[in-house]
C-alpha cells in the first residue's frame, strides 16, 4: 500500500527511472462512458499520488503508474 513518506520510481518520457517521496494521496472515484450513453461508476477507489522528486520538483501520478522501491 502507498502511503505518505513511501519511496517509488516510475519511467519518464525519456524512458529513465525517475524517484521520489509521497508527500499526499488523494482519492479518485472513476466515471466511464461505455456502450452508448450508459454510465459505468467504479466504485473501488483510485488514488492519486502527489510525488517529491529527488530534485525538489513536484509531479502528480496515479498509483497504477508507479511501483515500490524496495
Amino acid at each position: 500500500m502507498i502511503t505518505k513518506g513511501t519511496l517509488v520510481r516510475w519511467k519518464n518520457k525519456m524512458n529513465q527511472i525517475s524517484y521520489g517521496t509521497v508527500e499526499e494521496t488523494y482519492e479518485y472515484k472513476l466515471t466511464k462512458k461505455a456502450l452508448g450513453q450508459q454510465y459505468v461508476s467504479y466504485d473501488n477507489a483510485h488514488k492519486a499520488l502527489y510525488i517529491k522528486l529527488t530534485n525538489g520538483a513536484h509531479v502528480l501520478k496515479n498509483d497504477n503508474e508507479v511501483e515500490l522501491v524496495d
